[in-house]
């Protein structure tokens, strides 16, 4: 049975690498070696007739009884669209688990919105955030080169409502509104990609309450407990605290006490 289906990256920008990775358990008593054949075709439209990706190579998995195991296929599109796939098995006495569907959008660009109120002051950290996203601010020839497409605003004229960005940048944020908070959450329930930023007590702030305004539907990773500021205790450093070690971007250093290691010297 065909049990998953991931792709890597989910918005792949054009002649980008593409990892579609497909899970398929085995649930007999016997070991099992099944192949997997998984194609594309790109979604058509009046000016796309026709235009199908290849088949990719077939891909054969050895399955022990009782377990799992994954089948990686690459590919680059060689356009901008939607894709359709499908990752299937041969046909056996249950067919419904024999086939998985999935889409795939790939763009030119990937729009990021970062929201900072504190961007276009040249010390601050949003500031170093923001040129990172857009080294080529005002260069139009040089920013439609770019793989990202940045657009910065200000919390109070932040509205997800209308067209939401594929990655969305937080720091340097002045104070959330309700219905920022709100429109937030939606945005991570929904599958929204957020990178959260801590560089001001404003940050600290929204973070904690996006936290509690969230309850159980978007679980952090970790608590922020305690602010540090490098200027009044120098050589002070933080360290981790009541980290969830089983989440996910955790989970590979439980045993490692890597964790423990981490200093802080603004916030932890």
């Amino acid at each position: 049975a065909i049990t998953g289906v991931a792709i890597r990256p989910r918005t792949p920008v054009l002649s980008e690498s593409v990892e579609v990775v497909c899970t398929v358990s085995n649930y007999g008593g016997s070991a099992a070696e099944v192949p997997v054949k998984l194609s594309m075709r790109r979604i058509a439209t009046d000016s796309t007739a026709n235009a199908d990706q290849p088949d990719l190579s077939d891909k054969k998995l050895t399955i022990a009884p009782g377990s799992s195991a994954t089948a990686s296929f690459r590919f680059r599109a060689a356009s901008i669209g939607d894709f359709e796939g499908i990752a299937a098995l041969p046909q056996d006495q249950l067919s419904a688990d024999n086939s998985r569907y999935f889409s795939l959008r790939v763009d030119e660009q990937i729009d990021v919105l970062l929201v900072s109120d504190v961007n276009g002051e040249a010390r601050s950290s949003a500031y170093f955030t923001w040129r990172a996203l857009d080294p080529f601010a005002g260069d139009r020839d040089a920013h439609s080169a770019s793989t990202l497409r940045t657009q910065v605003v200000r919390a109070r004229d932040l509205d997800l409502s209308a067209e939401a960005p594929q990655v969305l940048v937080i720091d340097g944020a002045g104070p959330f509104s309700e219905r920022n908070i709100t429109q937030i959450i939606e945005y991570v329930a929904n599958g929204g990609a957020v990178i959260y930023f801590l560089s001001d007590i404003l940050d600290k702030g929204n973070l904690d309450t996006l936290a509690l305004a969230a309850k159980d539907s978007v679980a952090l990773p970790f608590s922020l407990t305690t602010l540090l500021d490098r200027q009044m205790a120098l050589g002070e450093a933080g360290a981790m605290a009541e980290v969830r070690m089983e989440d996910a971007i955790f989970r590979r250093f439980k045993d490692t006490g890597e964790m423990g290691a981490l200093a802080f010297y603004r916030y932890f």
